[in-house]
């Protein structure tokens, strides 16, 4: 959804985009609140090492 937002809020603002996904979308949706609370918290360090071990898993792979 971040991404999503992300992608299209230099043409909608935040506000709009989180208001039609939740009319049309089933189940869990984020608004403008959620979006920027997530913007400002940054990455996980789940998220920091996954981009780490990808990086290496793309080091190994072009040695072989």
């Amino acid at each position: 959804m971040i991404t999503f937002i992300d992608g299209y809020r230099d043409r909608f603002s935040v506000e709009f985009i989180c208001t039609t996904l939740k009319a049309y979308r089933i189940g869990g949706f984020i608004n403008s609140r959620r979006y920027r609370q997530s913007k400002a918290r940054g990455l996980s360090s789940r998220r920091l090492r996954d981009i780490a071990l990808l990086e290496r898993i793309g080091v190994v792979q072009n040695k072989n």
